[in-house]
């Protein structure tokens, strides 16, 4: 979801993610996880 982007901090979330899976990992911590 688009909106999603607006409440994460960094938009290069998706781009962290598979960069490393300690990113993920943050991500989860999100309520709005995009995963």
């Amino acid at each position: 979801m688009s909106w999603s982007k607006k409440e994460i901090p960094q938009p290069s979330t998706k781009e962290a993610k598979p960069r490393g899976e300690k990113e993920g990992e943050e991500m989860g911590r999100f309520p709005c996880t995009p995963y």
